[in-house]
């Protein structure tokens, strides 16, 4: 009983692993989208390897999240 839960646990784990690795530089530079009239921007920063997609429009994108009162989110 024991082999087969290790055996499942392993084989999930690579298929797990296998599809995060699918996913590796799909965003590797900076693209705008133009997408049912809405016009969406993708930057990505390499270095930190974190991507942040957002829509152009919008004013509040790298605006630091605050309460009412003027304390941190």
């Amino acid at each position: 009983m024991k082999t087969k839960r290790t055996l499942f646990l392993t084989a999930l784990l690579l298929f797990v692993s296998h599809a995060f690795m699918a996913q590796t530089y799909y965003y590797n530079e900076t693209k705008t989208f133009y997408e049912n009239g809405y016009t969406y921007q993708c930057d990505t920063d390499m270095r930190t390897a974190r991507v942040t997609l957002y829509n152009k429009e919008s004013k509040y994108t790298y605006e630091r999240l605050v309460f009412k009162d003027g304390s941190d989110a």
